[in-house]
């Protein structure tokens, strides 16, 4: 260790002092990267599930219009035309 024996005795505390601030530094490097991936896993997951509602509501609000429209034509031709609704259908056959 000849090298070791010209390195005076306030240099170790600097040696030391260095290597404690590195390994300190490459610590919390891991840390903030393990924190940021499991942010980036919620982050996805928050984004298929936000999509997969957006289409549960896309296709409610269709549903809901398609309902509003059938309600208004059934009103219209029961006040205008005195139609009757019905559930069943019949077939009519021309010749």
């Amino acid at each position: 260790m000849k090298g070791w024996d010209k390195v005076k005795k306030g240099n170790y505390l600097k040696l030391f002092s260095t290597v404690a601030i590195i390994l300190s530094l490459s610590f919390l490097h891991l840390l903030l990267i393990t924190k940021i991936t499991e942010l980036l896993k919620d982050i996805k997951t928050t984004k298929v599930a936000n999509t997969e509602l957006e289409k549960k509501l896309i296709s409610r609000k269709i549903e809901l219009e398609s309902k509003i429209d059938l309600s208004k034509i059934e009103s219209r031709a029961r006040r205008e035309l005195q139609m009757d609704i019905t559930k069943d259908i019949e077939y009519i056959k021309l010749k």
